[in-house]
């Protein structure tokens, strides 16, 4: 059996009940002469039966991207773009493309509401999704085939930079700006008669 604890606007703690029962067996708790002391042994013991006794509460994880689209792009991500598969391929990106934005704005509206009814601020709520930024989730090595794992993404980082760094590949030289044409000056006539031109009222450009 699990205790579940939780403060307000905090995650909640988990326990196990059995360990902490345990801890609580194993610990001396017997009085001393000073209160105080006794007072901080008694808290400081507690708090060493819950971290003993301290598990980790699942969250719900919901992104902004729901199951069916998820498929959707695992299957577009599988198919192989041929002469045949265009058309499909097409109409499959379209409809990915309509489905992450009907996403996307399902994902904003019920953060809205749930800010709402907190009664939080709504313009901190929409400062904290737009602070979002994508990440990269996989590259692709020197055989072409994708890698997650960030051990080895930043292998093939390095070996990249270190290969384009390290290159006595010949790069041919820019070719010699020309002489830029001589302009003449502007005269005061054409600055007055450009002035003259111009409608009342009406900002220059």
């Amino acid at each position: 059996m699990a205790l579940y604890l939780a403060s307000k606007g905090k995650r909640v703690r988990v326990y196990n009940e059995a360990k902490l029962q345990e801890a609580i067996m194993q610990e001396d708790w017997c009085q001393g002469d000073d209160i105080d002391d006794d007072y901080n042994s008694l808290i400081g013991k507690l708090k060493e039966c819950l971290m003993k006794a301290k598990g980790v509460c699942p969250r719900e994880k919901k992104g902004r991207i729901s199951g069916e689209t998820t498929k959707l792009l695992e299957k577009r991500k599988n198919m192989k773009r041929t002469i045949e598969d265009h058309l499909e391929y097409s109409i499959l990106s379209r409809v990915n493309r309509q489905q992450l934005k009907k996403d996307f704005e399902a994902y904003r509206m019920e953060k809205l509401l749930k800010a709402a009814e907190k009664k939080k601020s709504l313009k901190k709520c929409k400062r904290d999704m737009v602070l979002y930024r994508s990440e990269v989730t996989a590259l692709k090595n020197t055989d072409g085939i994708p890698v997650n794992e960030k051990s080895e993404m930043e292998k093939v980082c390095e070996d990249f930079y270190t290969k384009l760094f390290k290159s006595t590949r010949n790069v041919q030289p820019l070719p010699p700006l020309q002489q830029e044409e001589n302009v003449p000056p502007i005269l005061v006539s054409e600055v007055e008669r450009a002035i003259g031109l111009m409608k009342n009222g009406k900002a220059p450009g």
